[in-house]
């Protein structure tokens, strides 16, 4: 039991904490406040983020195996948090190109990990996967993504542009704030 609780804590290894999450929505993959959802907790990582995570039997296809679905929403979240921490933005997908290697069972802890690989202005590439407790890749997800204006995301969004600026303010804020505390996004 206690190399799996190890394994189970690799997130958790010092100089890594919890991301702040004050999302005011209900998504799916990250709301604390969404019963129905992940309520995936995201951790700073040495490469960029990490979450841990075990599936419950509701998210099955087949019997004791995640949803292809579910899998893409893991690798879809993480990807989504890596960008936003490590750039402050709100990012939309563009492409994301998934791998299923092996399934993905369910009512096991499971790491999920994203790092950026690609940005420049306006667009960035990541990489996240999902591994199980001795690191094997069960499923994997290369991503394209753009980052648009206020005014665009709020046109996504059906939201007014000062919803958008507010939400910005609320949830990059705590973000920026634990990085400044803790010197940047340094790991030892």
């Amino acid at each position: 039991m206690e190399q799996v609780e190890k394994k189970i804590d690799v997130i958790g290894v010092p100089g890594t904490r919890e991301v702040p999450n004050n999302w005011p929505g209900n998504c799916f993959a990250c709301s604390p406040r969404n019963s129905m959802g992940l309520q995936m907790k995201m951790y700073y990582t040495p490469e960029g983020c990490g979450s841990r995570v075990v599936l419950r039997p509701e998210f099955c296809g087949f019997d004791g195996i995640a949803h292809g679905g579910i899998v893409a929403t893991l690798l879809d979240e993480i990807a989504t948090w890596v960008l936003m921490i490590e750039r402050s933005q709100l990012f939309v997908t563009s492409k994301a190109n998934m791998s299923y290697y092996r399934p993905v069972p369910v009512g096991v802890p499971l790491i999920v990990e994203g790092r950026v690989t690609r940005t420049s202005r306006n667009q960035a590439t990541t990489v996240s996967t999902i591994k199980n407790l001795d690191e094997v890749i069960l499923a994997e997800c290369e991503s394209s993504w753009i980052t648009r204006g206020i005014d665009a995301l709020a046109k996504i969004m059906g939201k007014p542009r000062e919803y958008v600026k507010k939400l910005r303010r609320e949830f990059f804020d705590p973000i920026e704030e634990a990085r400044k505390t803790s010197g940047g996004i340094s790991y030892e």
